[in-house]
């Protein structure tokens, strides 16, 4: 009975050991995946922490007549997120935009509550999309506009896609007088006297 308590007891040990190592081999085996998704992550979080620290008010100012307002820009990159992956050939999930008249429709519900909800669906959804690709799916041909790419280009094009409109909202928020969060000055650490 003390050789199986023991045994029982290494094996619980030595299961998620096995997990962990499990875990690391499949991260290291696919490096280029990991790698897109650290430029992802970073590109999501920081949409969403300026999205959030843009006052609601300033949700619908523009540069000018006839451009995104700071809402539309980040609409934008919700419906482009489900435009790029049905233009891909991809079905979203029930609860998403199915239609790109739907993905482009986005732009149109304006309130910060909205919108980073719409977000917050949008970037998650990109995210599964770009972890659970298929070989088939990264290897198909897809015409863009006119151009032969593969579905690992398209996947790239969200990220490209995520970082241009990035770069507009923190052009758009410096204008309105919000600096980016990220930009903020950092509290000097404490020496701990």
């Amino acid at each position: 009975m003390r050789t199986f308590a023991l045994a029982l007891a290494l094996a619980a040990v030595a299961l998620p050991a096995a997990a962990d190592h499990h875990e690391a081999a499949e991260k290291a085996a696919n490096p280029t995946q990991q790698a897109y998704l650290f430029v992802w992550d970073d590109g999501a979080k920081k949409t969403l922490d300026l999205a959030r620290a843009i006052p609601a008010d300033k949700y619908s100012w523009r540069p000018a007549e006839g451009v995104r307002s700071v809402a539309e820009a980040f609409q934008h990159i919700s419906g482009g997120i489900y435009y790029l992956t049905m233009m891909l050939g991809v079905e979203p999930p029930a609860g998403h935009p199915s239609s790109m008249a739907e993905a482009g429709a986005l732009e149109k519900s304006t309130a910060k509550d909205e919108v980073i909800a719409s977000l917050e669906k949008a970037l998650a959804y990109a995210r599964q999309l770009a972890i659970d690709a298929s070989p088939e799916l990264l290897a198909k041909e897809v015409d863009f506009f006119g151009s032969k790419i593969d579905g690992r280009t398209m996947i790239l094009l969200l990220n490209v896609h995520l970082h241009e409109h990035l770069g507009q909202e923190i052009a758009y928020a410096r204008s309105i007088g919000v600096v980016p969060p990220w930009s903020q000055p950092q509290p000097p650490a404490s020496t701990g006297y």
